[in-house]
């Protein structure tokens, strides 16, 4: 039997069983996407090909990626609105014409890509090598029409998560994984490189097909004729244009950092690829569960006018993220040299490849707290409609993103890119979150900063007390250092050292809190 004590413990300080399921369900699948990404760099290495490769894949996911944002964050919480007001017949007619509308700018760029892809190609990569660039163009055309099923998946999981079905929703991540390892085993060496790009075309068709399937057998999607009700268009219009241009303003960092990376030497972008593994983890496994469910509680709130409630349950989950992420970030820039080495050092991945990753990864994840709390606070924004100012922040972001990129980029190469990076989205974070206390909501921001500096002060404190104690350089050491069990070793010893002196400092904070709060009361 588990006491109250640890009951109400446990209850204060993990996320809820909901979003635990979810996270369960995540961490069974990313061991999938770290062994692709390992046998991505033996296979390819960080060169040409898989240059070529990261550089199509953006391209051919970026208008659907913002437009399944935009879906996302602007029809859910106004459906949920819509509940009160239409009929379900009414409703599922408002559905099937939105994700209508919502399909021609996906099929437009598609086309655009299928007809000009060396033009795009060019604008996205001005420095490509000649090898690099001919690859890039030939798989922006292959797989111009499969990035169409990115905004039909996207569509597909936001249907069912606007009626918390999100489990199934969830689980779409692992049914991509699987079909993209089983390309790349069985075809990497009659295909090469292009294998992956197999995998991705045939796992959008089968997610897409999954999803609306289930979809239509909950009855959450029907063959009924599109509605839109009177004004609607013009609403959904006014709040979607500026979250169209948020978000295209947003994911151009990604672009923007590759633009760069193509001036450098080969192999730039594939360290960026890379050392997004662990950055793309830490997103996915919160994006995909908290974020989901939190976004529906949060519209509910904000729609019923319970916005104290509201404030105080993203208070609770904000300490809840940084009591996680914070340590974690720690410990993926402290062992970055030994999760490189064990990731991906083999094959044809160089030890100049290596180098380089490790670099870029330490200063990649520094900014992952800071990534994952905007994915809260952007969800915020929509909620509330205030669209015009995001599109204020999103230029913002995007400004010092290249204003960094340029500054850096000369003494730090590919590694500047990444710590750039991570200050623009810390920089994004505070800006946002004074943006939105300055609405005076009642949403009690105040108490977010707090929970945010008290985190941040204990991160700074473990990190301090790791380079006093010398526990670095004495793991460096060891004579199993640069061996893969070595490097596994010494790389869990750091997260344990790391995890145990956060959790110290945070009991003794707490207890100094509790004490000066009894002090006050007695007094």
């Amino acid at each position: 039997m588990i006491s109250s004590n640890i009951r109400s413990f446990l209850k204060k300080h993990l996320f809820d069983a909901e979003i635990l399921r979810l996270m369960a369900l995540v961490l069974l699948v990313k061991p999938l996407t770290i062994v692709i990404q390992m046998l991505l760099a033996k296979y390819f290495g960080a060169g040409p090909q898989y240059d070529a490769y990261a550089l199509a894949i953006f391209l051919v996911m970026y208008v659907g990626s913002v437009i399944g944002n935009v879906f996302t964050s602007v029809i859910v919480p106004y459906i949920i609105k819509l509940r009160r007001s239409l009929t379900t017949h009414e409703l599922m007619g408002f559905q099937n014409a939105i994700t209508a509308l919502f399909g021609i700018p996906a099929l437009i760029f598609a086309l655009l890509l299928l007809c000009w892809p060396g033009a795009v190609v060019d604008v996205a990569g001005p420095g490509l090598p000649d090898e690099t660039r001919a690859y890039a163009v030939r798989m922006v055309r292959l797989l111009s029409l499969p990035g169409i099923f990115i905004l039909t998946v996207a569509m597909g999981k936001a249907i069912l998560n606007i009626h918390n079905k999100f489990r199934l929703a969830t689980s779409m991540t692992m049914v991509n994984a699987l079909i993209i390892l089983f390309t790349l085993i069985a075809f990497h060496e009659s295909m090469g490189i292009w294998s992956i790009a197999l995998g991705f075309a045939v796992s959008q068709v089968i997610q897409t097909v999954l999803l609306w399937l289930r979809s239509y057998s909950l009855g959450l999607v029907v063959f009924a004729k599109p509605y839109l009700p009177d004004g609607v268009t013009g609403k959904l219009w006014s709040l979607s244009w500026a979250m169209i241009l948020t978000q295209a303003i947003l994911l151009l960092y990604q672009l923007i950092d590759k633009m760069f990376a193509s001036t450098l030497e080969t192999g730039s972008i594939s360290s960026l690829a890379y050392a997004l593994t662990v950055k793309t983890f830490g997103i996915q496994l919160f994006q995909l569960t908290l974020i989901t469910v939190m976004f529906t509680r949060i519209s509910e709130m904000i729609a019923a006018g319970e916005i104290a409630r509201c404030g105080e349950y993203i208070r609770d989950n904000i300490g809840r993220v940084m009591r996680l992420v914070l340590p974690a970030t720690l410990v993926f820039c402290l062992a970055s040299e030994e999760i490189v080495r064990v990731l991906f050092l083999r094959g044809e991945f160089t030890v100049a490849d290596a180098e380089r990753t490790t670099s870029v990864m330490a200063m990649y994840v520094l900014g992952l707290p800071a990534l994952i709390l905007n994915l809260i606070i952007a969800r915020i924004f929509h909620s509330l409609q205030r669209m015009k100012e995001r599109i204020w922040l999103g230029i913002q972001y995007l400004v010092t993103n290249v204003a960094l990129n340029a500054l850096m980029i000369g003494p730090l190469k590919v590694m500047g890119l990444a710590l750039a990076s991570s200050i623009t989205i810390y920089l994004h974070l505070i800006l946002s979150l004074w943006v939105l206390r300055r609405y005076r909501l009642g949403l009690g921001i105040d108490g977010w900063f707090g929970v945010l500096l008290k985190n941040h002060i204990i991160a700074v404190g473990t990190y301090l007390i790791y380079l006093a104690t010398g526990f670095g350089r004495f793991m460096s050491a060891w004579s199993i250092h640069g061996t893969n069990a070595g490097d596994i070793v010494i790389g869990i010893c750091k997260g344990a050292f790391v995890f145990i002196v956060y959790l110290g400092l945070f009991l003794v904070w707490r207890a100094m809190t509790a004490r000066r709060s009894a002090g006050r009361y007695r007094h």
